[in-house]
């Protein structure tokens, strides 16, 4: 930082959550991060690089597994995109103004008192909630019929109950029922609820895809715990697609789109998949969507590896290629093997620590 290739930061002792900070005189958007050691050996084995409008509430932007060569050259670590949609993965809307809180569907007191809430009940709004990883109702897909359906339950999607300025945002079981005639009749509010994202200089607004009312927007009126997530509107004219140009003064309704899940791909799971100790069974799933689907909803789930129809197996033992579009949902990593054509594996958000973790314990055996 200081254009002296001589100096450099350490840490004071090898106890996690030290960190290194560098504050802007104005917001930048950085895109990666370089980093070389000083010496071979004086690095961890992953860091966590974290963002900050404010120096005091601090988000997660990416977390960084594989360190590479850091100690030998300077390596460049890219930073997840958040002002495009992923291209595989279920992800969060996060506050841009404050990635403290994330948009989540607000959970229905059970009818004993007694019983815990529950988390994704049909007619139950958005809110405002403070991040959470583990917290599977809080992430979000955008189907290919443009419905957003929720990942403890992609069936569950939001439901635009009016739409125009200040229209109620719910969640809604989306289902077409079969015809006679082997037609299908779905449900006629789908018209009004299909979304689409304004991506990178757009602003991040995730806004109406309906022809009349294109520019509605997802958006609270605080940024705060609770507060109820409705439709506004960006611009007066409702046929122009929501751009962050006709709305640059109000930032409570933009968002960027944190991925569920740290994709890394040619890496099988040894220990989770295809020949477990956890004797963990595969599901079917003819795409990484599913794959991803079948994890976000469990909250146990660490990861999913996910092989496709050219996946390729270890000899010993041998599995043939008998788990082509499979996947497993894997609540622990102890061994991972890259290099291995035809596998994905996809760690969830916040949960990369305790494999890393695991993997340096390997390593010291």
């Amino acid at each position: 930082m200081d254009g002296d290739d001589t100096t450099y930061w350490s840490s004071s002792s090898d106890v996690k959550f030290e960190y290194f900070a560098v504050q802007f005189k104005t917001p930048k958007d950085s895109r990666s991060v370089k980093c070389q050691l000083e010496a071979e050996n004086m690095g961890p084995m992953m860091v966590i690089i974290e963002k900050s409008f404010d120096g005091e509430n601090w988000a997660r932007s990416t977390e960084v597994s594989d360190m590479l060569d850091w100690d030998k050259k300077m390596e460049t670590y890219p930073l997840v995109s958040m002002d495009v949609l992923p291209t595989v993965s279920t992800f969060s809307l996060r506050s841009q103004a404050n990635p403290k809180f994330c948009v989540g569907v607000k959970e229905t007191p059970a009818e004993d008192p007694e019983d815990p809430p529950l988390p994704l009940e049909e007619g139950a709004i958005l809110e405002m909630q403070p991040c959470a990883d583990a917290k599977s109702t809080q992430y979000w897909q955008l189907r290919s019929d443009f419905l957003l359906g929720n990942a403890k339950d992609v069936d569950v999607v939001i439901h635009v109950a009016a739409l125009q300025d200040q229209g109620v945002l719910d969640v809604k079981k989306y289902a077409c029922e079969q015809n006679d005639d082997g037609s299908e009749t779905c449900p006629a509010w789908a018209a009004n609820s299909m979304f689409q994202f304004a991506e990178e200089a757009k602003g991040g607004l995730m806004h109406s895809k309906s022809d009349n009312n294109a520019n509605l927007v997802i958006r609270a009126e605080n940024i705060d715990e609770g507060e109820e997530v409705k439709l506004g509107a960006c611009g007066a004219d409702g046929t122009t697609p929501a751009d962050v140009a006709n709305c640059a003064s109000d930032s409570n309704g933009r968002f960027e789109a944190k991925p569920m899940f740290l994709v890394e791909p040619r890496k099988m799971a040894v220990a989770c998949a295809p020949y477990t100790h956890m004797n963990i069974e595969p599901d079917p799933a003819e795409n990484e969507v599913a794959a991803m689907t079948l994890c976000a909803k469990k909250s146990d789930c660490l990861a999913y590896n996910w092989a496709n129809n050219e996946a390729v197996c270890e000899d010993d033992p041998p599995c043939e290629g008998k788990y082509t579009l499979h996947s497993w949902s894997c609540e622990a990593l102890h061994e991972v093997h890259g290099g291995m054509d035809g596998w994905s594996l996809g760690v969830r958000a916040g949960k990369l620590e305790p494999f890393v973790e695991e993997r340096v314990k390997a390593a010291d055996l």
